[in-house]
Order: structure tokens, then C-alpha cells, then sequence
């Protein structure tokens, strides 16, 4: 199974954590986030995984050699000379993978007890796979009865995007995009064949109208926390007492 980690991100968040190390690096319950998620996601199943780095990536990729790659397959997507934002990212850490087979992309900060096998096989059949969640945001993604994208709103702004003319969030499902989604074959080649830096959103929304974008709801058994300020990290080390991996 493939997998892409999202860590090039500038941690600006989590300052002064991050003054001297990427955020990917940032300790929580003994151990980085990165060196988590690489377990969480080798636990599952998954033997090849694609890690982009931008913000001191040379830390980055010196703990993964220190490491042996954790005895799975990791390449490196180097982002050091131009950060591709999220879309430009994932469509450059695609090209790492030489089968067609479904990627899941997961934000490094975002630390959950959800099985990522399971998730990982629900996306078949669909061109993008979100796991979404019912939770408060200022930005939310909108969604049909048949839970496929329709739209997204900044509660704050009141901006609207959506490929639909007769888009209307009080008619659809609203939830927050959880940092965790699949990619199969269609849009990852659909994603490749954009060039330089773009944000992902945005990209999902112009493609929702003739590709097939669903979402399945995070399940409510399981815990989930975007570590990406100091105060959510004793959030995730209580999460970390959940997940059994080495």
C-alpha cells in the first residue's frame, strides 16, 4: 500500500517549538510525529510511503537515514528550493510510485487512532476518498446526500467555492476535512498533470463537477487532534496511549 506524509509545512503554529526543527520532528509522548505516523502507517500495512519536506528538510531527511527508513520503503519529495503548497506538493510526491494503486495522503500534526487500513480500502470506486468529520471549523466542505463534494464555505468570510451553479450550503451535509484522504488513479494522474505550487482544496473543487469526490465520516469511536500548536500536543499524547504499534 502507498502512502504520501505531508511534512514541509513551516510549523509556524507551533513556534517556539519549531525554531530549530521542522515541525515532522516535533516531539510528542517520546517520540517525533513523523517517526509516529511512519509507524501508525507500517503497522497497517503500508511498504512504501513518500515523505515531502520543505523547512529544514535536510533534519528531516538525516532522521530517516539515521533511522534506516524504519525498514520500509521512504523517498523524500525535496521541496527546499520552492514549497509546492498542499496540491503542488502531493502531485510532485505521486510521481514516487510506480503502480497505479490508491495513496493515502495524511497530514503529519494530525494524530488520530483510526485504522488507516481500513480507510485506505474504503476508496475504491471513487476518484478522492476524505475522511470528514463533524466537528467545528471556519472553513467547511459540502456535501450531497450521496456525500460527494459539492462546495466549500469560510464561516468567517462568508466566501463560497463550488463548481455548481446552484450551490446552497443550507441545503448540504457540512463537515471539516480531517487531514487524512485517499487518492486513486484518475486524480492522481489528473494532479500530475498540473505544474508548479497550487492549493489542494481549491483543486478538489474544480474537479468535483466531473470526477468523483466523496467523503466518509470519521468514526465516532476514534479520537482525533490536529497537533499543530503546543497546547493540542497533551491532547495527542493522551491519542498515543491508544495506538499499540513499534
Amino acid at each position: 500500500m502507498n502512502a504520501i506524509i505531508l511534512a514541509a509545512g513551516l510549523g509556524t503554529r507551533l513556534r517556539p517549538l519549531t525554531d530549530d526543527r521542522p515541525k515532522a520532528l516535533v516531539e510528542v509522548a517520546g517520540a517525533s510525529m513523523l517517526q509516529h505516523l511512519i509507524c501508525k502507517m507500517k503497522s497497517a500495512g503500508f511498504t512504501h510511503i513518500v515523505v515531502n519536506v520543505h523547512y529544514m528538510g535536510e533534519q528531516i531527511i538525516e532522521f530517516l537515514k539515521r533511522n534506516d527508513s524504519f525498514g520500509i520503503k521512504i523517498d523524500v519529495s525535496d521541496e527546499r528550493d520552492l514549497l509546492l503548497d498542499t496540491g503542488g506538493g502531493i502531485a510532485r510526491a505521486l510521481r514516487f510510485f510506480d503502480n497505479e494503486k490508491p495513496v493515502l495522503v495524511h497530514n503529519v500534526d494530525v494524530i488520530s487512532d483510526v485504522n488507516l487500513g481500513e480507510i485506505y480500502s474504503l476508496a475504491e470506486g471513487c476518484d478522492t476518498l476524505l475522511l470528514v468529520q463533524k466537528r467545528s471549523s471556519s472553513r467547511m466542505l459540502y456535501f450531497d446526500d450521496n456525500m460527494s463534494l459539492t462546495g466549500w464555505m469560510n464561516l468567517k468570510s462568508g466566501e463560497k467555492k463550488s463548481p455548481f451553479a446552484d450551490f446552497s450550503p443550507e441545503k448540504m451535509a457540512a463537515y471539516a476535512f480531517s487531514g487524512i484522504h485517499v487518492i486513486n488513479s484518475a486524480m492522481a494522474r489528473k494532479m500530475k498533470e498540473v505544474e508548479g505550487a497550487f492549493p489542494l482544496i481549491p483543486f478538489y473543487l474544480e474537479n468535483a463537477a466531473r470526477m468523483n469526490i466523496k467523503a466518509t465520516l470519521f468514526p465516532d469511536a476514534c479520537r482525533w487532534v490536529d497537533a499543530g500548536t503546543p497546547e493540542a500536543l497533551e491532547r495527542a499524547a493522551d491519542i498515543l496511549k491508544y495506538i499499540n504499534f513499534k
